[in-house]
């Protein structure tokens, strides 16, 4: 009597389970890799997004505002009621506000140079952006 068997042994399922897994392990950590620059992505964006808050806010004071005096140290900002966006800012995020003076020779008129800085821990890295701008009043008396 010839018997034919149908079917898979069991040595033909563990040569294609080792080699699945040769395929997979590289597609799980390019997957990985990818969530991971995700969240970079957005957390960079969310700052970008704090730092414009917060130039909005201070593009809107009046030039001689307290809070626009010039500074050598940034000054925190990370209090400051800004609601530009409708969004609460991340308690990770660190804002700072740097004002500057500048008077360039032939210019008549008056600006301060505003940096906003916002600052992150990603994971075991600090991260930060920088967002410049200007606050103008008119000309010099």
């Amino acid at each position: 009597m010839n018997r034919t068997t149908r079917g898979v042994s069991f040595a033909e399922v563990a040569i294609g389970l080792i080699i699945a897994g040769i395929v997979l392990v590289p597609l799980l950590a390019l997957y990985h890799r990818g969530g991971e620059g995700t969240v970079l992505t957005r957390d960079e964006v969310l700052a970008y997004q704090a730092a414009a808050d917060v130039l909005a806010y201070v593009q809107l004071l009046e030039f001689d505002d307290g809070l626009l005096a010039p500074t050598s140290a940034p000054r925190d900002c990370t209090a400051l009621p800004v609601g530009v966006s409708a969004q609460t800012v991340d308690s990770r995020f660190k804002r700072s506000l740097t004002v500057q003076t500048a008077h360039p020779a032939g210019i008549t008129y008056r600006y301060k140079i505003v940096t906003v800085r916002v600052g992150w821990m990603s994971g075991t890295t600090e991260r930060a952006v920088e967002l410049p701008g200007l606050v103008f009043a008119g000309r010099r008396p």
